[in-house]
């Protein structure tokens, strides 16, 4: 698949837009990146530098062309308000694991739980994953509701980007 085609990838939810992140999404992903709130949950566990935070957009946008497959930008459908990004990334490992990041701003809305509701129901109807992993850390009680709230099972810990992880997991049925 082309990044051109992987574009169409484009959904909504009730309150959300999801379309696949691009280079011009630079300026509300570096501000997402450097909030301490946000990356105290991530691997380093801290704000990222705007050159930092550029690489990794970049590598966000070219998963899409290598996997055919990646992150979203999630939007609010109202306002047009950058929520932040949910989607999906292939590990080390082989698998498929979700992920999403959003503003403190949008935390406690219940968009976390519809932005990664409705990217895993997408990824296993529409893109056919047999399975969807996610890791949260164990302090990260917020995330790991999320998670048990859209199905995915616990499957254990483990040791993920550096740091103790709880491991969850689901199957398309």
């Amino acid at each position: 698949m082309t990044l051109g085609e992987a574009k169409t990838h484009a959904f909504a939810s009730l309150r959300l837009n999801f379309r696949p992140l691009a280079l011009t999404d630079l300026e509300e992903y570096v501000r997402l990146y450097s909030d301490p709130d946000v990356t105290r949950w991530l691997e380093g566990g801290r704000p990222r530098t705007p050159e930092e935070s550029s690489v990794r957009l970049a590598r966000d946008v070219a998963h899409w062309e290598t996997h055919g497959f990646g992150r979203w930008a999630v939007r609010e459908k109202l306002t047009g308000a950058f929520v932040g990004r949910a989607g999906f990334s292939r590990m080390a490992t082989g698998d498929v694991e979700l992920g999403y990041v959003l503003s403190p701003k949008f935390w406690g809305t219940g968009c976390a739980s519809e932005a990664a509701a409705r990217v895993l129901e997408y990824g296993l109807q529409t893109l056919k994953f047999s399975r969807v992993i996610a890791t949260v850390r164990p302090e990260n009680g917020a995330s790991a509701r999320v998670l048990e709230k859209i199905g995915m099972q616990p499957a254990g810990k483990g040791e993920f980007f550096g740091a103790l992880h709880l491991l969850y997991e689901t199957s398309a049925k």
